[in-house]
């Protein structure tokens, strides 16, 4: 019965992975496809939300379009190393770190290159290494809630024993 249900939880993970992993990469692109004017505007729109939501605190805190726009490539190069990785590892039992960073780099490195193709846009550098330090913080975040998980399952297993 364990085993059942150790190999049913598995697989409920690996779909998961895989699915905030697909779920991920359309975002990027979806928002790398937009024209430079769409996402401009959909940049200050966030910001302006964000800047309101910031309002009710009792020090000021105002945020840059520019600052939200960098912070929204680590963010989702983040959530895409972190989802690469837990795919990786149970998909393909991979314990490799560079294997999901060489995945997102090579994201990173085609999302900036398609901004080619996207009116009003240009690809860039820095945001290539914003992508890929986000995707080593995500990476980094899975490694350690799965080294947490791990030290949960012994501690628990030697409770039981």
């Amino acid at each position: 019965m364990y085993h059942s249900n150790k190999s049913t939880a598995l697989w409920i993970a690996t779909l998961i992975s895989v699915l905030l992993t697909v779920l991920i990469l359309f975002f990027i692109f979806f928002n790398s496809a937009q024209d430079g004017s769409a996402s401009s505007q959909y940049s200050r729109l966030f910001t302006q939300w964000i800047n309101q939501r910031l309002e009710i605190l009792p020090f000021p805190l105002h945020f840059h379009e520019h600052f939200i726009r960098k912070l929204a490539h680590f963010t989702e190069f983040a959530l895409l190393g972190l989802s690469v990785m837990l795919t990786l590892r149970t998909v393909f039992a991979a314990r490799s770190f560079s294997l999901p960073l060489l995945f997102c780099f090579g994201v990173a490195a085609l999302d900036e290159l398609s901004q080619f193709f996207s009116a009003g846009r240009t690809p860039k550098l820095t945001d290539v290494c914003i992508d890929l330090c986000g995707s080593i913080t995500g990476v980094l975040i899975g490694t350690m809630l799965l080294w947490i998980a791990k030290k949960m399952r012994y501690v628990l297993n030697r409770k039981r024993n």
